[in-house]
């Protein structure tokens, strides 16, 4: 309400049917496999998700949204997002790794050999897609269809945290030319997200020290955006 903006909740990728009124149900998979040993989506899972993304930004311009907001929320996913910000901009696990949603030092460790391993495994690959497929999540995949097909119908996108961002890296790996439709909300702690944003060559419109966003950095940017155009 603060922001004035409609929230559509997808509902792409958890266990099962969410049974709130609030969310769109369209669940490709129930969840991904462990990334530890197996890849986390099928090649038809990512190509769901990524066609649930480009769906959802096509209904939202067709009724009437002239700028599109991400946000996500998900469990574990800033580990496949550290190793996908690893692989598109050339980094090191310990580069990109943050404590996410607050883990103690023992789990980071681990996690920063897990995103370690993802970056290896994936190092040879050059096709964005299966890249990620290999790494996940479906969220991921979903927000990288949104974000296409949004800027392929020239319609401004405001990026959110470190999970958003990293689905930004492979949709620009897909196709370069979609910076000139990008707008950093803000600036993640998480230290992918300061990695991701210059790889993608754009200036965060706030630097709050938020961690995950959940979509409210980005929401927080939407009235100065909107400043912005009524001083033009």
């Amino acid at each position: 309400d603060v922001a004035d903006v409609y929230v559509q909740i997808i509902n792409v990728g958890a266990m099962v049917d969410s049974k709130s009124p609030q969310v769109r149900n369209e669940r490709v998979a129930s969840g991904t496999a462990d990334i530890r040993t197996n890849n986390a989506m099928s090649d038809a899972v990512v190509r769901a998700a990524l066609e649930v993304g480009a769906q959802t930004a096509e209904r939202l311009i067709a009724g009437g949204s002239r700028c599109l907001v991400t946000g996500e929320v998900g469990i574990a996913n800033t580990t496949p997002s550290a190793a996908l910000i690893a692989h598109f901009t050339q980094t090191t696990a310990e580069q990109v790794t943050g404590h996410g949603s607050g883990i103690d030092d023992e789990t980071y460790a681990r996690k920063v050999e897990i995103v370690a391993n993802l970056i290896e495994k994936t190092k040879n690959e050059k096709d964005p897609i299966k890249i990620l497929a290999q790494i996940g999540g479906i969220e991921i995949a979903a927000l990288v269809g949104y974000i296409l097909r949004a800027a392929s119908l020239q319609v401004p996108v405001v990026l959110d945290g470190v999970i958003t961002l990293a689905a930004t890296t492979v949709a620009k790996a897909i196709n370069p030319e979609i910076s000139q439709f990008l707008i950093a909300g803000h600036c993640s702690s998480e230290p992918g997200s300061r990695i991701a944003i210059k790889h993608l060559q754009l200036q965060p419109i706030l630097d709050l020290e938020l961690r995950l966003g959940e979509g409210t950095g980005a929401l927080l940017s939407v009235p100065i955006i909107r400043s912005a155009c009524q001083a033009l």
